[in-house]
Order: structure tokens, then C-alpha cells, then sequence
């Protein structure tokens, strides 16, 4: 047994993790600001708009940031001290919020106004509410996908490379689309669990990354 080797293993192995972890804590600092607003508020950050879209759009933006972290360590194999979140965080940050603002800003009146609708004219409108979650967060995901671990391209590109990518990859859609909808749900309460859930999430789109890359579908970045 080669115990140069396995230590050599082990040493390397505990760099991602402590990469990970460092990177990770980047990632908490900027879901602060959702976690705070939330406690202060009895009733719940949801029913207020105008402190939930813009701190959750900043929450996915985190996200964003955070497959690039995984992309780097456990692709690239690179440096483990470098600040790849922050190197991500501000590549086009007002440009990628404000996209992911719109779908956000969509996605909660949408789903509010079906509750309502659902609450007083009939509950077959939990069909649209479905509908709504379906076509929007595939389109969230792979927007993700695309800002974070490919060549920049400008926004029509991404929307409509994220409307073929979520219709070729249904099941999988529909798996990181029910996953990303629960974190989203309950993070505000949940943040210790969340924060438990973002790396095993944030790892599964690097999984999406090597069935893309065997496609040959787009061009990664260096």
C-alpha cells in the first residue's frame, strides 16, 4: 500500500474542503441581509415584496456564484485560497441581478395572485400555479448554469439556451426545479439547513455540467 499516495489524496482532498467551506462562508454574508429581514418580521418576509424579491434575487445571485466555486475546485482543480466567489459575484452583477430580478419579480406575483384566485374562485388553478413554477424556475436554473460555468453571451442567448436546455433535459429540470423551489421556500426559517443543502446543490449542476460537455453543446470556460 502506497501511503505517499493516500496521503497525498487525503492532503488534496482537505484543500476542497477547506476551499469549500471558506467560499461557503462568502455565500452566508451574502444571504445575511434575506436571513435578518426575516426574523425581524413576524409575520414572515413573503408577504412583503419589496424587501423579498430583491434580497431572494440576491440570494440566487449567491447561488450563481456558488457552482462557480464547485466548477473551479473540483473541475479546474484550482488554488484553494483564491476568492472565486467574490471573482463571480462581481463578473456582470448588475446585469445577471436585474435578469434574475425579472424572473423573480414573475415568479412571486404569479404565484401569489394564482393562491388568490385559488383561495376564491377554484382550486383547478393550482394547474397554473404548477405551470407557473414550471416554465420559470428551469429558466432560473439554467440561466445559472450558463452565467456561471460558460462563455459570457449576451441575455437573449441565455434566456433562449435556458428554454431548449430545460425541454432537453426534462427530468432532470424538474428534479433541480423541485429542489431549488424548497430551498428557496425555506431558507428565511431554515438556515442552518440550507446552508447544509447549498453545497450538495450547487454540486449538482457541475453534474449537468459533464452531461453538457459530453454533448458538446456549448463552450466551457478556461
Amino acid at each position: 500500500m502506497n501511503f505517499q499516495r493516500i496521503n497525498e489524496s487525503f492532503f488534496e482532498f482537505s484543500e476542497k474542503i477547506l476551499a469549500y467551506i471558506i467560499n461557503l462562508f462568502y455565500y452566508f454574508i451574502l444571504a445575511l441581509p434575506l436571513v435578518l429581514v426575516g426574523l425581524f418580521i413576524k409575520d414572515g418576509i413573503f408577504g412583503y415584496p419589496l424587501f423579498f424579491i430583491p434580497l431572494v434575487t440576491l440570494y440566487i445571485v449567491g447561488l450563481k456564484s456558488l457552482v462557480y466555486v464547485a466548477y473551479m475546485i473540483l473541475i479546474k482543480k484550482k488554488k484553494y485560497y483564491k476568492p472565486y466567489f467574490w471573482i463571480s459575484l462581481k463578473e456582470n452583477f448588475v446585469q445577471v441581478y436585474l435578469y434574475y430580478l425579472v424572473f423573480v419579480t414573475l415568479l412571486y406575483f404569479g404565484l401569489t395572485s394564482t393562491i388568490v384566485l385559488i383561495n376564491t374562485v377554484s382550486e383547478l388553478f393550482w394547474i397554473l400555479f404548477n405551470l407557473i413554477i414550471i416554465i420559470i424556475l428551469p429558466i432560473i436554473i439554467f440561466s445559472t448554469l450558463q452565467f456561471s460555468l460558460y462563455e459570457k453571451k449576451s441575455i437573449k442567448q441565455i434566456f433562449n439556451n435556458s428554454i431548449i436546455l430545460s425541454l432537453m433535459f426534462g427530468v432532470i429540470s424538474v428534479a433541480m426545479t423541485i429542489i431549488l423551489g424548497i430551498i428557496i421556500y425555506l431558507f428565511p426559517k431554515n438556515i442552518f439547513l440550507i446552508i447544509c443543502l447549498m453545497p450538495a446543490y450547487s454540486t449538482l449542476y457541475v453534474l449537468l455540467y459533464y452531461i453538457l460537455d459530453k454533448k458538446n453543446l456549448t463552450k466551457n470556460r478556461g
